[in-house]
């Protein structure tokens, strides 16, 4: 287990085009964007229970409580504590998160995005921001798997934030222009999955993310594999969320 620092940046956008899915489990709406910089993305929304640092174990509080600020008041980054197992997580987090993948045995487990190669064995990451308050600004947790040759990354994210509705962004690279295709996909567990797939021309691989709402907690899975093969990328996808 080792604690570590990662840094962001937060860029504003204009809205475009609009999906929505909804489940028992709470409505998805999913929004197409543009950044000048960042190109074309889009932003995911839903409504959840706001969660503080009293929701959680004290390594919590001591992670806000130690943050680093910049002179004008702003966190300079995330603190990151890595994990072997979901067991040691939930231990450290004291609170109970449903992960099913990691008793998948047709699943390897590997680093996700951000984790350096030689950490293969904590391939689970618990990563939280302080306020200038020393309150919980955000708190997910990040893992990754592997099935042939598609891999996947799985964010867990707890709302933290004041604002009443959840919401993400996400962009594929700079200047991107891609076209965006949104689907709802009935899981088998009676929640639906919205999932979102991208025609760019420019990318490097082939890739497919899909997002939920379980136990109010919001669920974000980016599968990637190769360019030529996105049936490995969509056999492991609907593989994955039989899972839930």
């Amino acid at each position: 287990m080792k604690r570590y620092l990662t840094l962001f940046l937060l860029i504003p956008t204009l809205l475009l085009l609009t999906a929505c899915g909804t489940s028992p489990y709470g409505e998805i709406r999913i929004t197409e964007v543009e950044e000048e910089l960042a190109g074309k993305g889009f932003q995911v929304e839903t409504e959840l229970k706001r969660f503080t640092a009293a929701d959680f174990s004290e390594n919590i509080q001591k992670g806000l409580d130690e943050a680093s600020f910049n002179p004008l008041g702003a966190s300079i980054g995330s603190t990151v504590e890595d994990f072997a197992t979901m067991e040691e997580c939930v231990e450290f987090l004291g609170y109970s998160v449903y992960n099913p993948l990691e008793d998948c045995s047709w699943l390897e487990q590997a680093t996700h995005i951000g984790m350096p190669l030689e950490k293969k064995d904590e391939h689970i990451s618990l990563r939280w921001a302080a306020t200038p308050q020393r309150e919980l600004r955000n708190l997910n947790i990040d893992s990754g798997y592997r099935l042939d040759s598609a891999r996947l990354q799985m964010s867990i994210v707890f709302h933290c934030e004041e604002e009443e509705s959840f919401s993400r962004r996400y962009f594929r690279q700079a200047g991107s222009q891609a076209t965006y295709h949104m689907e709802e996909y009935p899981m088998d567990n009676g929640n639906t999955a919205m999932l979102v797939t991208a025609d760019d021309d420019d990318a490097r691989y082939f890739s497919i993310e899909a997002f939920f709402v379980q136990d109010e907690l919001f669920y974000s899975l980016n599968f990637v594999g190769e360019k030529e093969n996105p049936e490995a990328v969509r056999a492991m996808l609907e593989k994955v969320l039989a899972a839930f």
